[in-house]
C-alpha cells in the first residue's frame, strides 16, 4: 500500500498521498475541512466514505462491506448503493454483509444465507423470495440444534 507513495528512494511522497486523498475526498464527496482533518471529527457516513476511500486507493479486486449503510443518512446510503454498483460493474467482487434485508434485496446479485456460522444456501437474484430466505435460515438452524 504504502508503495503506492513511494517516491525517489522510497520515501514517502506526501505531495501525491495527499493529492489521491483529496481526489477521494471529492470523488466520494466526504464533507470535511481539509485532508488533515481528524476522522473521528466527522459524521458517521463521512467516516464511512474514508474507510471506503482507503480501500479505492489500495485498487482492490475483492471488497467486503460488513453493514455498510448502518446509522448513516438516506443520501450518503444511496451514494454507497451506486458506488457499490460501479465497482461491481468495473469487474471487481463484492461481499455485502447486512441485517437490512431490503438493502439486499435491491443491491444484490446472489444472497447466501448463514445460519449458526454456515453456508444454509444461495439464492439467485432470479429465485429468492424473503419467505424463502426466512425458511432457509430457520431450516438450517433448526436442523442444527441439538435435542434436548
Amino acid at each position: 500500500y504504502l508503495a503506492r507513495f513511494a517516491g525517489k528512494y522510497g520515501w514517502l511522497d506526501s505531495a501525491r498521498a495527499s493529492l489521491d486523498a483529496e481526489k477521494q475526498i471529492h470523488n466520494l464527496s466526504v464533507d470535511c475541512t481539509s485532508t488533515g482533518q481528524k476522522v473521528n471529527e466527522l459524521s458517521g457516513g463521512n467516516q464511512q466514505k474514508i474507510i471506503i476511500a482507503r480501500w479505492l486507493l489500495m485498487d482492490c479486486n475483492i471488497f467486503l462491506f460488513d453493514e455498510p449503510t448502518r446509522g448513516i443518512d438516506i443520501q450518503t446510503k444511496q451514494m454507497i448503493y451506486e458506488l457499490l454498483d460501479q465497482l461491481a460493474r468495473s469487474g471487481k467482487a463484492i461481499v455485502v454483509v447486512s441485517s437490512e434485508a431490503n438493502e439486499l434485496f435491491s443491491i444484490c446479485d446472489r444472497i447466501a444465507v448463514l445460519s449458526n456460522g454456515r453456508l444454509a444456501e444461495i439464492f439467485q437474484r432470479d429465485h429468492w423470495t424473503r419467505e424463502a430466505i426466512t425458511a432457509a435460515a430457520f431450516r438450517h438452524y433448526s436442523s442444527q440444534k441439538s435435542p434436548e
